[in-house]
């Protein structure tokens, strides 16, 4: 009953994005539903009141030097030796302190969207780490974080599903607490292999156990992949905060082809083909 109820639903949801141009932001497991018909079963992806334009989500390159002076002032402020993690990957620090000529030629309208589809998105147990973390703006949503919230729901029902009764227990670490403390509980979930044991051991069906091997394990690798690029970028960032105005000029273009080669890389860790190769195994 699985396969059907994944792939439609990751279908719909890329169909949605490629072609209507519009990204659904609030994946969990509420929101996804199916009906059965004389020959299968159907998944649908219901609750697009957060949705977003693709054309509202713009890619913005990251800006090494403004996140180093975001990184610097949170340690100023907060007399700490290293900054917030938030502070380091979150968005503010990528986009340009001074309007750009295209963001200048946009209606006021098209501003208040961009301003709204800005805001942080999403039920905590299946948001994106990224989105989690992230400092007092937030990232604009990107469609992989909707990917990420696919596996978050598939580890959850796989581990929960009561099959008799048809119901989902929870997972309490990811429901519980603030939007960081849930971030780094799932943080420790998908690097930690010894969380990821601690955690399947409470499976309720054997039969949902073998679909969490199965799936869930190579998605949640993704996932890491994804984090672990992110870790290499707050890296770089803090080395930096470590340094002089002087050294960073010199090491700056260095860094700028690091942290594109970081990128690259982490948006290429996770990928709808790439699911999709592995939903269909």
């Amino acid at each position: 009953m699985v396969l059907p109820i994944a792939d439609n639903r990751h279908a719909g949801h890329h169909w949605a994005w490629e072609v209507a141009e519009v990204l659904h932001r609030d994946i969990s497991i509420e929101n996804i539903m199916f009906y059965k018909t004389k020959s299968e079963i159907i998944g649908v992806l219901n609750d697009w009141d957060h949705a977003e334009k693709k054309s509202n989500l713009p890619l913005v390159q990251f800006n090494l030097l403004n996140a180093i002076e975001v990184a610097r002032k949170h340690k100023r402020i907060n007399g700490e030796g290293a900054p917030n993690d938030s502070d380091v990957h979150s968005d503010p620090p990528h986009a340009p302190t001074e309007p750009t000529d295209e963001v200048a030629s946009r209606s006021e309208s098209e501003l208040a969207s961009l301003k709204q589809a800005r805001y942080r998105t999403g039920t905590g147990p299946f948001m994106a780490i990224e989105l989690l973390r992230s400092g007092p703006i937030y990232p604009f949503h990107r469609y992989r974080f909707d990917l990420e919230s696919f596996c978050y729901v598939l580890v959850w029902f796989c581990i929960g599903f009561k099959p008799k009764k048809h119901i989902v227990a929870h997972i309490d670490t990811w429901k519980h607490g603030d939007f960081k403390q849930i971030a780094l509980a799932k943080l420790r979930y998908v690097q930690d292999p010894l969380e990821q044991q601690d955690l399947w051991k409470r499976a309720k069906s054997k039969q949902y156990l073998d679909l969490y091997t199965t799936w869930a394990e190579p998605l949640i690798d993704m996932v890491c992949t994804v984090q672990d690029r992110v870790r290499d970028i707050e890296r770089v960032v803090v080395k930096a905060c470590r340094m002089s105005p002087e050294e960073v000029s010199e090491k700056l273009e260095g860094w700028k082809t690091e942290i594109m080669g970081y990128e690259l890389a982490r948006e290429q860790a996770l990928t709808y083909e790439q699911v999709m190769a592995i939903l269909v195994k």
